[in-house]
């Protein structure tokens, strides 16, 4: 089956955060930021939403959810991430990310491939791997000067509501109203000090 990607030109701002900021509260929302401080600008911002599929893999089983429906797997996740990808798709020219897998993959996955020594404590609970399959992206070019929508189109859904996320991701940013709001969320009230001594 080929998928034609369906593209089209959103206004252009260098500071990406600022102009998708009301994105942040949408289900695994990822921006990947080419900017240190913006300044100076990197070529490509990424930003995507609303995954078909999420694989999170803890230990030895993977969680597969689509929509409502919830599969767990002890199968390879790396096989499982190839089998949720689809086939290979035609480069998008100009675009470098058209839709298709983010995540990341934590050190501790590499026990399901090789014999690792257990020295270190589970302290944090973060998956092994948690990956989202995109069909749709924001890709920003400083470059160029150009912002684009991209969907992919192999996911049916997002060509039903293409013009729900079109009004999703063209909302004008705020005037500041929820950058402030979330700034005033986090407040230093005293002097930072270490939660741990030098021998722990």
């Amino acid at each position: 089956m080929t998928h034609r990607p369906r593209i089209i030109d959103l206004p252009y701002d260098p500071d990406t955060p600022r102009r998708f900021n009301h994105l942040a509260a949408q289900p695994w929302f990822v921006l990947l930021d080419s900017c240190v401080a913006r300044a100076p600008l990197g070529r490509y911002d990424i930003l995507a939403a609303r995954p078909r599929a999420t694989l999170c893999t803890r230990g030895g089983v993977t969680a597969i959810r689509e929509g409502e429906q919830l599969l767990l797997s002890d199968a390879d996740p790396l096989e499982l991430l190839r089998e949720h990808l689809g086939e290979t798709i035609s480069p998008v020219p100009d675009l470098p990310f058209p839709g298709g897998a983010i995540g990341y993959f934590a050190y501790d996955l590499g026990r399901r491939y090789e014999r690792l020594p257990e020295t270190a404590e589970r302290d944090v609970d973060l998956p092994d791997m948690a990956v989202g399959i995109y069909d749709w992206a924001i890709v920003v070019d400083h470059l160029q000067r150009r912002t684009r929508l991209v969907s992919l189109g192999r996911d049916p859904r997002p060509r039903g509501r293409w013009e729900e996320i079109c009004g999703l991701v063209t909302r004008a940013p705020s005037a500041g109203g929820s950058e402030r709001a979330a700034a005033a969320g986090f407040q230093v009230i005293g002097p930072c000090r270490a939660n741990m001594s030098a021998q722990q």
